[in-house]
């Protein structure tokens, strides 16, 4: 039994000398860690409980890996959860529950965007420890700053600097992902913070300052809706560059600004209720605007009917129907006899208790009679009557 023991304790020794030489011979050999696993972990522990053979002590079971020692060299862990290990311990007799954690599992693949991501190294895992973040898209872990940008990244070869570019897994908005900061291009706002604002419906007219820590601070932006080669796009416009408003203000050049919905130039008015889309025609519904009613046409081409600036849509309208003589274009007469209270044209005869009516502007619908095929026209003698034939008077009669 002696003799074993000696050979037991010398077996002890020379594997103690040889890895002690090892790590100095071969010192890359002392970088000893590995990922161990996988094990189970529980969600929930329930400390203190009854429990048999290691049963009834965890729930939510999960499998996932610890660092754990040995001469695998430098290893990166991805962050699993919180969890905790839990075994059943003999105590007066009575097996209970002893748990452990929660404490952080790791997996040895990324899963996520934004996972957390660990380095560690040495024969007790406690050398060359660094964390950050996985950026799934560049495919590498990534050291962050509190303004959600990469500031440098690192693996088991070495730790590299970064592009100080907002990043997603950073804490960035997916829409500054690799973008600097104070970022603003077209609807697209990254602040210092790399958090996006977007130009939209939802914040026409808005406008922010740009922060002291930006390279453009102190410019004011817009936010408003504008027109190009006969397409419209939101935008960011810097009001201190006179970009916008001013560039495109809202007054009818291009034509759409006063149809398209939108307070183009951010004034107060949008469409036609915008003094400067005043007389501007839409080329497809022929809607023109105004602001009174002498910027409309006078009469309607189609009805001849009087034009007016309808006060609500600020748009010219044609009157329903005419009252009076003015009412209709020249060389028209309003028909107030038949009901109709349209515009008819000069010459027009019209019938109605028994009586005809025709067309004659000024004057209007005057009697008008059939007599032994002589037409006699009812109106008023006129000094011109008198002049061409100063016997009319007693001829008509």
């Amino acid at each position: 039994m002696v003799g074993k023991s000696k050979i037991i304790i010398l077996s002890i020794f020379i594997f103690s000398l040889a890895f002690f030489l090892s790590s100095i011979v071969f010192p890359k050999r002392s970088l000893a860690c590995h990922l161990g696993g996988p094990y189970t972990y529980y969600q929930t522990c329930s400390q203190g409980s009854y429990c048999s053979y290691n049963s009834g002590c965890g729930s939510g079971s999960v499998s996932a890996y610890d660092f754990a020692p040995d001469l695998g060299g430098c290893v990166m862990g991805y962050a699993a959860g919180q969890y905790y290990s839990a075994s059943c311990v003999v105590s007066s007799t009575i097996p209970t529950c002893t748990c452990y954690g929660p404490e952080a599992k790791w997996y040895t693949v990324p899963s996520s965007n934004g996972q957390i991501c660990k380095r560690r190294s040495g024969i007790f895992c406690i050398d060359g420890v660094k964390e950050g973040k996985w950026d799934s898209s560049q495919s590498k872990c990534v050291v962050c700053d509190s303004y959600g940008r990469e500031t440098g990244y690192f693996d088991c070869n070495g730790e590299y600097s970064g592009n100080y570019l907002c990043e997603s897994a950073c804490g960035a908005d997916d829409l500054c992902d690799e973008k600097f900061w104070c970022y603003v291009s077209g609807n697209l706002w990254c602040n210092d913070y790399c958090k996006a604002s977007v130009c939209n419906s939802n914040n026409e007219c808005k406008w922010f300052e740009v922060p002291s820590n930006c390279p453009s601070a102190g410019y004011i932006y817009q936010c408003y809706y504008s027109w190009r080669s006969g397409s419209g796009v939101w935008k960011w416009g810097s009001v201190a560059a006179n970009d916008e408003p001013g560039e495109s203000d809202e007054d009818g050049n291009p034509w759409q600004e006063c149809f398209d919905g939108f307070d183009n130039d951010c004034d107060g008015y949008k469409d036609c209720a915008d003094p400067g889309c005043k007389g501007v025609q839409n080329p497809n519904t022929g809607d023109i605007c105004c602001q009174s009613d002498s910027d409309c046409p006078a009469y309607d081409p189609n009805t001849h009917l009087k034009m007016y600036c309808d006060p609500n849509t600020h748009t010219c309208k044609t009157k329903p129907s005419c009252a009076l003589p003015e009412d209709c274009e020249d060389k028209w007469c309003c028909d107030t006899i038949t009901g109709t209270k349209a515009c008819k044209a000069q010459g027009t005869i019209i019938s109605s208790g028994g009586k005809s009516y025709i067309c004659d502007p000024p004057e209007g619908f005057i009697n008008f009679s059939d007599e032994n095929t002589n037409i006699q026209v009812n109106k008023k003698l006129t000094l011109l009557d008198l002049l061409i034939n100063p016997f009319y008077y007693f001829l008509e009669r």
